[in-house]
């Protein structure tokens, strides 16, 4: 499932902004705009049901269901009563939560948040850790296997248990590096609900949600009965009608939030009018705007973090806006402040192929090449292009990761490699556009390269003292860091691959020699090794391979259950106890190698045992680089 959310937050359009001025936004152009384009976006994608919603001025323009919410009882989406799972955009909610608490003077942006805690977070650094720094995926936290998550049972689990039980490691200095961190905005919500005195679902309904009339709308899981029947059924594709489970998630303030298109219209129009809808508000204007100012960019070139929303640009336009993603529902808010316009899509079927994200880059960029164009020319591209090019080559990974637990390990399903072209361009592979292919990246500035469309930049960021590349600025929350070959996707793809390839074949050489000495009468090949020395290392292989079988079930276990599930860390254990068994079995397997180099007569068989070794040792520093048998029960 990482490796789609990941997918999520980089999927980027390659189509061309238009140049010319934009049609008139009006309700009858916008209606029939999205008629022709939604339904066969639906149909592409085979995703069930969507519901687009655009506001204006302080007024909801058009706010309109499509395809099906329950695709057995041809049940339509309507925009004012079907509820969507929102996941993500939950963060945007929590954020104007802490800025009405730090704008009654409760809570202090820049302050140690441990005073507000009722318990001891962990800390690596000297730096305090700040309701900024929580607001902008800047505290510093390791990516948490285990958050991600379903809750174990029908509920989500309570929001303070999770804090204590969850906490993740520092892996940065808070204030650094932006790593998108659910536990971060969790935390930030579990403030809130510390300093308010009241559940943080509780908080939401009373200071947000019912003051402007978002009255089916609610974070608690599960959900009030009068808006639990109003939820859309999910599907992971509408031509299997058969609905999934209510994915209930652990923790409230990063995803629980579900609502429908017609109250997502009323808290668009609140910010975009800056705290206030009608006679209500809930945020004081100075409080509002400054919610949408740059907090935190990795490269001054590129789009970084507000307070709780992302920074957006698509055809010169800055927008503010924040995207939701769980298992089958995928979402999308973004608010043109300038024009006083904002634009809502939500799905309910994770679809396929281009369809699983495509569906809302397709209509968010048609809607902006209509009628918000690019009205500047794109940068060009620079002449010096290869030799920059050049400098940045190489293989990444990103900065939302694991660190110091097992969960580093799943930074091998994420296969980040900037390679550049004859002409100067750069691509990375893993990102491609709407025709399947790679995305170009054109140098326009001295180390900051943008896309074909021109919406999205990369900023590399050099080293002062040795003016290498060191990390990229790509999006709000996310960032781009070069590793050395060690950590390289490719290089341990192919280093493993080896590895398992010499174990294989002193596995099926086993009874392949056998087969062949009984049929020719041939003798045990001298090499130096007792019987039972030489069956050693055969077990060693075989405990190896045992290893890697229980380590894919135990991950097949954890995604299919809740997180904080003791079971599967009674399983953790098990097959971790094969890794120190395999590692047992590596030094049996060199110091085999030493025998038969010094002992044994059979040249064959050195190699063989050399080769075997090399394997053993190999597949030891694996497991042990990748935090396979970490001592901690997190990942």
């Amino acid at each position: 499932m990482l490796r789609y959310l990941i997918a999520a937050t980089l999927l980027l359009p390659s189509t061309l902004p238009a140049q010319s001025p934009g049609k008139p936004l009006t309700r009858d152009d916008l209606e029939a705009f999205l008629d022709a384009i939604v339904p066969n976006e639906l149909k592409h994608g085979d995703i069930a049901g969507a519901v687009v919603t655009v506001v204006k001025d302080g007024q909801v323009l058009l706010s309109k269901g499509y395809g099906w919410s329950d695709v057995a009882k041809r049940i339509p989406v309507f925009p004012d009563s079907t509820v969507f799972r929102i996941a993500s955009i939950s963060k945007t909610f929590n954020a104007t939560a802490v800025m009405q608490l730090v704008e009654q003077g409760k809570l202090n942006l820049d302050a140690d948040i441990q005073q507000y805690l009722d318990f001891q977070l962990p800390k690596k650094f000297p730096e305090p850790i700040t309701l900024r720094h929580l607001l902008t995926h800047t505290a510093g936290f390791e990516e948490s296997g285990k958050e991600l998550k379903p809750a174990p049972g029908e509920t989500s689990v309570e929001l303070g248990l999770l804090m204590k039980e969850m906490s993740p490691h520092q892996i940065y200095h808070p204030g650094t590096v932006t790593a998108y961190s659910n536990y971060g905005a969790d935390l930030a919500g579990y403030i809130v609900e510390r300093v308010s005195g009241m559940p943080f679902e509780t908080y939401i309904k009373q200071h947000i949600t019912d003051p402007i009339g978002m009255m089916h709308s609610s974070f608690a899981e599960p959900l009030p009965p009068e808006i639990a029947r109003l939820v859309s059924k999910e599907y992971a594709l509408a031509s299997d009608d058969s609905a999934k489970k209510f994915e209930v998630i652990q923790g409230e303030p990063s995803g629980n939030m579900s609502s429908t298109g017609m109250d997502m219209a009323r808290f668009m129009i609140t910010h975009l009018q800056l705290g206030r809808f009608d006679s209500v508000r809930i945020l004081a204007e100075s409080t509002s705007r400054y919610m949408s100012t740059t907090q935190f960019r990795t490269h001054p070139a590129v789009q970084g973090m507000a307070v709780g929303f992302f920074e957006e640009s698509r055809d010169g336009h800055r927008m503010i806006g924040h995207g939701g993603d769980l298992s089958n529902f995928h979402s999308h808010m973004t608010l043109l402040l300038d024009d006083g316009v904002g634009f809502f899509i939500s799905v309910n079927s994770a679809g396929k192929g281009g369809g699983l994200f495509g569906i809302r880059e397709t209509v968010i960029d048609a809607f902006m090449h209509r009628y918000f164009p690019r009205t500047t020319p794109l940068e060009p591209a620079l002449a010096n292009a290869l030799e920059t090019s050049k400098k940045v080559v190489g293989p990444y990974q990103l900065s939302r990761r694991g660190e110091t637990t097992l969960y580093k390990v799943a930074g091998l399903s994420i296969p980040i490699e900037v390679v550049a072209n004859k002409d100067g361009t750069i691509e990375i592979p893993l990102l491609t556009g709407e025709n399947g292919k790679p995305l170009r990246w054109y140098l326009i500035e001295p180390m900051v390269y943008r896309n074909e469309g021109g919406n999205m930049r990369l900023g590399f960021v050099t080293d002062s003292a040795t003016g290498k590349v060191t990390r990229v600025g790509f999006l709000g929350g996310h960032e781009l860091h070069k590793v050395g070959r060690l950590d390289s996707v490719k290089f341990n793809y192919w280093f493993i691959g080896i590895c398992f390839t010499l174990m294989a074949a002193t596995l099926m050489l086993w009874p392949v020699a056998g087969f062949i000495r009984r049929r020719y009468n041939k003798p045990v090949p001298d090499d130096g090794l007792s019987p039972r020395f030489r069956g050693l290392t055969r077990i060693s292989v075989l405990v190896a391979f045992a290893l890697v079988i229980g380590f894919a079930l135990f991950f097949a276990s954890a995604l299919g259950q809740g997180g904080r599930n003791s079971s599967i860390d009674i399983y953790l254990r098990g097959f971790q106890l094969l890794g120190v068994l395999s590692i047992l079995g590596t030094v049996a397997c060199v110091l085999a190698f030493v025998v038969s180099l010094l002992r044994g007569s059979n040249g064959f068989s050195k190699l063989k045992y050399a080769g075997l070794a090399f394997a053993m040792v190999g597949f030891s520093w694996f497991i042990l680089h990748w935090n396979i048998l970490t001592r901690n029960l997190d990942f």
